[in-house]
């Protein structure tokens, strides 16, 4: 199918976006379900352009497939590409990213990057063939806590705007996209926060129904190398004993220590990110 139509996401609203993601990702690698609110909360998360973003048609206007753009600065992001099962395999992913490159390089981007997980071969070789290279793998981890662990001393629940002005400063600037500095400013007030009284250690997370997903955290570099780090992350799910988990959006250069030393292991689902560079024009 080449006669691929683009219908610009600005011209639908916020549920029949989610119901048409939840048809484009219907059987993938892993469950997702998206509604009215999480995307709304993605888009200003993530930083996703409804104007570069597309839902997917055929020659008579059949819903097809999504294709969501996330734009900072000069640099874009395909953060969601998700075609209805019985539109899968015909190219319309060939013609979709191809679509998102000549946007990206009309708009005078530097480069356009994405994750993929790692075991979906058949869109990492997708990618690779429009020129994306594998920059880093990204990986998280998780931790079930039956019981009461010991509570720790020194730590305290705050305000997450309270952890934020801690976490915002210390974040590196080369993280992945969902947990850059711009995205953790963004999703801070959905968020719990947690920190020490010093105030040179400080987590932001979420929990619900027995679940808990921690989504940033930082020490200040004076405090570092005294397992501050590994302690926060113990204080803290003391106090809300259940499963917790990081997404598979952290380098698998950072963490390790900390977490490991915590007693996490790693998830069993990772992620590549992918990058392609533009020339200058």
């Amino acid at each position: 199918m080449s006669d691929l139509r683009y219908k610009p996401a600005t011209r639908i609203d916020l549920s029949e976006l989610a119901a048409a993601l939840n048809k484009g990702y219907e059987d993938y690698l892993i469950p997702i379900a998206f509604t009215k609110d999480s995307v709304d909360r993605m888009i200003g998360a993530d930083g996703i352009d409804l104007a570069s973003s597309y839902v997917l048609e055929s020659s008579s206007g059949e819903p097809v497939g999504v294709m969501l753009v996330a734009r900072r600065g000069q640099v874009s992001r395909l953060a969601a590409l998700g075609l209805q099962k019985n539109f899968r395999g015909k190219r319309l992913g060939h013609n979709a990213v191809t679509r998102a490159l000549t946007d990206a390089g009309a708009r005078g981007d530097r480069a356009m990057q994405l994750e993929v997980i790692a075991t979906n071969t058949a869109a990492v070789r997708l990618y690779e063939n429009h020129g994306f290279k594998v920059t880093r793998r990204l990986v998280g981890y998780q931790i079930e806590l039956a019981g009461t662990p010991a509570v720790r001393t020194g730590w305290h629940s705050c305000a997450p705007d309270a952890s934020l002005d801690i976490i915002a400063p210390l974040l590196p600037g080369d993280l992945p996209w969902q947990i850059a500095r711009e995205s953790i400013v963004s999703i801070a007030p959905l968020l719990c926060g947690f920190a020490n009284a010093a105030g040179t250690a400080a987590a932001l997370f979420s929990f619900n129904e027995g679940k808990g997903r921690i989504m940033s955290m930082a020490v200040a570099p004076d405090a570092r190398g005294k397992g501050l780090a590994s302690e926060m992350i113990g204080a803290l799910i003391a106090t809300r004993p259940g499963h917790w988990s990081i997404p598979a959006v952290v380098p698998e250069t950072l963490g390790n220590g900390a977490l490991a030393n915590a007693g996490w292991r790693r998830s069993a689902i990772s992620q590549f990110e992918m990058r392609r560079t533009f020339a200058p024009t």
